[in-house]
């Protein structure tokens, strides 16, 4: 409701903007001077709300995963890309999917992986409309579900999730992973659902022997902290943070609702490389300052 009742009175900005630029042209300094302090807040406020949450960055990345690939003249390359959190629903659809596989089409990854929190209280219509749009990736896209993927008071709404996402070729892999081939290696890519409400049942060490090179993709990165070591993981995926969503007065570490405080980017976490994208959409309040949408393509280097 409160999100709701945000999402709505971010419209009266741009006429209070309006009013605001037209009584610093017309009064008087004495006016002005009044008047500034609101321009300049309503400003930032219209430009959070209605501009940079609709401006997307693409942000490649090399990362090598093993010493041994850092240091080789021609290591095997897998590129994947990453994004998360659009969810799409209570504040809408700023940043549509047909933008992202627009662009993201362009650089031409393997793989396309989302870390969770794909809608957002979105009703069943919307929820498909939405999800409809995954089609238009012309990679294999593989996704788990985090938590405004879940609705309290309907257990099957993930269930609908998931469903939708596979009618359109997507999949799912909450607690499962899948294998394929690339260029002769055998890749493996796990996913573990919301740490609260997906109820964790791989067990990401067990699903590594046979593979060449093998990705876990997690909704919240603190799925770190609780991993025992030596599972065989060369890279954790992770969203939910939206990379603090606010860069402002140090707003974002209110708005990341993680224990961590990696908000974006890759860091060693207890003993894994762990990359955390900055997200797409927007949590709390409908707006985003400092930390526009963000797809991060990443160049997988191993051997």
């Amino acid at each position: 409701m409160i999100a709701s009742l945000a999402s709505w009175l971010t419209y009266l900005l741009p006429p209070l903007l309006m009013i605001a630029a037209w009584q610093i042209f017309t009064r008087r300094w004495q006016v002005k001077l009044y008047w500034l302090p609101g321009f300049l807040i309503i400003l930032v406020l219209t430009y959070a709300s209605f501009i940079e949450p609709r401006r997307l960055l693409i942000k490649e990345t090399s990362l090598s995963l093993s010493a041994l690939a850092a240091r080789a003249d021609n290591p095997k390359q897998l590129k994947v890309a990453l994004f998360s959190d659009t969810r799409y629903g209570v504040f809408g659809q700023p940043m549509p999917l047909w933008r992202i596989h627009r662009a993201v089409n362009k650089l031409r990854p393997d793989l396309v992986v989302i870390a969770g929190d794909l809608v957002d209280r979105a009703d069943p219509i919307d929820l498909r409309r939405f999800i409809s749009e995954l089609g238009g990736f012309e990679a294999p896209v593989y996704l788990v579900t985090g938590d405004s993927d879940h609705d309290p008071k309907d257990a099957s709404y993930v269930e609908q999730i998931r469903q939708a996402a596979s009618r359109f070729g997507a999949q799912v892999i909450d607690n499962r992973t899948v294998t394929f081939d690339h260029q002769g290696d055998t890749i493996a890519l796990s996913g573990l659902p919301d740490l609260d409400h997906g109820g964790q049942r791989l067990r990401p060490d067990q699903e590594s022997s046979a593979s060449d090179l093998h990705m876990l993709l997690v909704h919240q990165p603190d799925h770190v902290t609780a991993l025992p070591r030596n599972t065989g993981i060369d890279l954790v995926m992770a969203g939910h943070t939206r990379g603090g969503q606010v860069s402002l007065f140090g707003l974002e570490r209110w708005f990341n609702q993680s224990d961590l405080p990696y908000l974006m980017g890759h860091h060693q976490v207890n003993g894994y490389q762990v990359f955390v994208t900055g997200g797409i959409g927007m949590a709390l309040l409908p707006l985003r300052i400092g930390v526009p949408p963000r797809v991060d393509v990443l160049t997988l280097r191993y051997l």
